[in-house]
């Protein structure tokens, strides 16, 4: 399917039953996706989005139906999505971020860290490490504002990052990890020839989730002392 423009993807994708995606929960295996490519035309070029199963074509059309929201609802979307935090892709944190980085500076450094990390521990998951792409296309949704933010407010980004380390909430989120992996060159392949994925073939074992959980909080660990550190130079200047 070819449609013009961004947006359309967007309509086309949350519009309802012209493309209601295939539903695994019928298979023995409850990890079963099976993509299919989304194609669009901007400024003359075909992009191609896989969608399915709440794919990152899917995901990312939503999102942007969110953001089409106008500022005079932030405060209630700020809300809901904050909300449905453990439940929605990490992503739509960038959206809280972004919203929020004028009214609520805190919530807006807590979104995006707490996205930041929760897409990363999803990245873990998937077998195809081409699926780590999708890190900068995340946390570019937030803007500039936020990066700007964060940096203006070490002090309550490591307050942020080590409560994060204490808690675990980076690892709280119920969404499937197939948003991220399903951006992967892999998941794009068996979208493009029609091939099911079975579980096996996107998703590292649960056993091997501990691993990557005790990887991000190092990194967290190795975050916060970087943070700290700038803080000290700053206050020493």
């Amino acid at each position: 399917m070819r449609v013009a423009g961004v947006m359309s993807l967007a309509l086309a994708l949350t519009a309802g039953p012209a493309l209601a995606q295939n539903d695994a929960s019928g298979s023995d295996d409850p990890n079963l996706r099976n993509p299919e490519i989304f194609a669009f035309e901007v400024d003359g070029a075909e992009v191609q989005y896989v969608v399915g199963d709440d794919a990152w074509g899917n995901i990312f059309a939503t999102l942007m139906s969110v953001q089409q929201v106008p500022e005079a609802s932030d405060e209630t979307i700020i809300q809901r999505l904050w909300d449905e935090r453990n439940n929605n892709a990490p992503i739509f944190l960038m959206e809280v971020a972004r919203r929020a980085a004028d009214s609520n500076p805190e919530r807006a450094i807590e979104a995006y860290l707490l996205g930041r990390a929760r897409t990363i521990y999803d990245i873990s998951r998937c077998l195809d490490s081409s699926s780590a792409r999708i890190l900068n296309v995340t946390t570019a949704q937030a803007g500039p504002e936020v990066d700007q933010l964060l940096n203006d407010r070490l002090d309550y980004v490591s307050t942020v990052l080590e409560e994060m380390l204490a808690d675990g909430s980076a690892f709280e989120g119920t969404a499937s990890p197939w948003w991220a992996c399903s951006f992967g060159d892999t998941a794009q392949a068996a979208a493009v020839n029609g091939v099911p994925m079975s579980g096996p073939e996107w998703l590292k074992v649960e056993a091997r989730w501990a691993s990557e959980r005790r990887s991000i909080n190092d990194n967290l660990l190795y975050q916060i002392n970087l943070v700290r550190t700038a803080s000290a130079q700053r206050e020493a200047e």
